[in-house]
């Protein structure tokens, strides 16, 4: 046999060997692959693809809703969280607030003016920080939980517990309407009221904040005074029947019934179940 013939015998047989595998391995793989295709279609139908998380400013961004931080369960963390209010002062930065009161329960950025508010709950109070552009404390607030609980307001020493009337009557001066008042308002489920004082030296030269905040404690059975143009004379009369429940200290910036950006004290709706 020639050396030509050994050639095209052998690629005969690689021929016949090749189609043999061809013939037995190709159903097989086929076999395969259509079992595999039909688990992952089942897989898909029994587990289908989440959609694609895509972030949606929903809101304009002046009506951006709170940030939850974590959950708004009375803080645990601090024993007796009240202890700590004397270290509160105007211009403080915020991680020196979370060393003494924790991770806030709430942060809401109101891009009016590029301020940042955060909001604590305790047992017996809330508190309300915010923070300016620069990052510094310009206006806090704390509104009392509970009709047992009476707070001194830092520097004129005068309490929670004690009428509207009684707690600004400093250096025997009387508020005035037109000077004091800040906004007042009733819906279907909360009312809110708030004044202001300024006591220059006295007060360390620190504007003053009074009021009632629907999420603090009631102690004088408030009957809501809500201004118009022919009620401003029963102002005196609210104002020395009924008690505060909450106060501020610092600059709470612009306000007014028509835009109210924040008042004193937290949210109404994002604490009214905590």
């Amino acid at each position: 046999m020639t050396e030509g013939m050994k050639i095209a015998r052998f690629a005969a047989l690689s021929a016949i060997l090749a189609a043999l595998i061809g013939a037995i391995v190709t159903p097989l793989v086929t076999h395969y692959l259509e079992q595999s295709e039909k688990k992952t279609e089942a897989l898909k139908a029994k587990n289908p693809a989440e959609p694609e998380n895509k972030s949606v400013n929903a809101s304009p961004p002046s009506e951006q809703k709170p940030i939850l931080i974590s959950a708004p369960t009375p803080t645990s963390m601090n024993e007796h969280p009240e202890g700590k209010l004397s270290s509160i002062f105007i211009g403080m930065s915020r991680p020196y607030v979370e060393r003494l009161f924790g991770t806030p329960i709430v942060e809401n950025l109101h891009d009016f003016n590029s301020s940042t508010e955060i909001n604590y709950v305790f047992r017996k109070f809330y508190l309300q920080f915010i923070f300016s552009k620069s990052g510094s404390l310009q206006f806090y607030s704390l509104v009392s939980r509970s009709k047992d609980f009476k707070p001194c307001i830092p520097t004129i020493d005068k309490c929670l517990g004690n009428t509207f009337s009684d707690i600004s009557k400093i250096q025997n001066t009387n508020a005035s309407f037109e000077y004091n008042y800040v906004y007042s308002y009733l819906t279907s489920k909360h009312y809110g009221y708030g004044e202001f004082f300024y006591l220059g030296n006295a007060g360390n030269f620190q504007n003053y904040y009074l009021g009632f905040n629907s999420l603090g404690a009631d102690y004088s059975n408030i009957s809501p005074f809500v201004l118009d143009k022919n009620n401003k004379q029963e102002w005196d009369a609210f104002r020395s029947k009924h008690m505060p429940n909450a106060f501020g200290v610092g600059d709470i910036g612009a306000i007014s019934d028509d835009n109210l950006y924040y008042e004193i004290g937290p949210e109404f709706y994002t604490f009214r179940h905590r």
